[in-house]
Parts: C-alpha cells; sequence; structure tokens
C-alpha cells in the first residue's frame, strides 16, 4: 500500500467512525426523547400524578404508548443492529413478521368495533 493510499484509508475510516458516532448520538438522544414521553404520557393515567388528566381516554393513551414503543423498536433494529447496512431482502425477512402481528391487532379492533355497532 502506497503512503497516498494508506493516508486516503486512513482518513476514510476516521471518518466512518465519526459518522457512526454521531448516528449513534443521534439515536440514542431519540431513544431518551421518546422513553421520557412515554414516562409522561403514562403519567396522565395515574391518579394523583402532577400529569393526571381525567378527561384523555385510556384508549388513546394506550395507542400513543403502541406507537412509541414501535418507534424505539424501528430506531434499535435500524441503527443499533445496523439494519440500514443490510439488503433489501434482510429487510423484508424482519419487517414481513413483524407486519403480522399488526394486522391481526387491525382485524380484531375491526372485529370488536363491529361487535359494537350491531
Amino acid at each position: 500500500m502506497t503512503a497516498v493510499t494508506r493516508e486516503h484509508h486512513d482518513t476514510t475510516v476516521h471518518a466512518e467512525q465519526h459518522a457512526t458516532r454521531k448516528a449513534s448520538a443521534i439515536t440514542f438522544s431519540f431513544l431518551v426523547v421518546l422513553t421520557v414521553l412515554e414516562i409522561l404520557l403514562a403519567m396522565t393515567r395515574i391518579e394523583g400524578s402532577a400529569l393526571y388528566n381525567a378527561q384523555m381516554s385510556g384508549d388513546a393513551v394506550f395507542w400513543g404508548l403502541v406507537f412509541l414503543a414501535a418507534s424505539n423498536a424501528f430506531l434499535v433494529l435500524f441503527f443499533f443492529m445496523n439494519l440500514k447496512f443490510e439488503s433489501k431482502t434482510m429487510k423484508y425477512m424482519v419487517a414481513l413478521p413483524l407486519a403480522f402481528p399488526v394486522l391481526y391487532a387491525l382485524v380484531l379492533i375491526a372485529e370488536a368495533a363491529w361487535r359494537r355497532i350491531w
């Protein structure tokens, strides 16, 4: 390896490590913010809490928590488990099994709504 090639390689590796650290720090910050939001949202249903809100629907809190948890899972899968570097096939192999419980939940919700109407 020539001196110029080695220098270019060292610079490239350093830049990639810096970008990875920056992306990890940003992702970690998002995870912290999402976790704080989950705690604050859950506190709206705890009587005696400073954030207690009797007007807020339990269903709204539940779905808000589900959305925040799914966002956390996506960030962990995509960034910390390096799914962003995988092939499309591998991404589908991870995403498809995760889609089935969502579809099943939607079917159950639709059935419950149908039963409530009739």
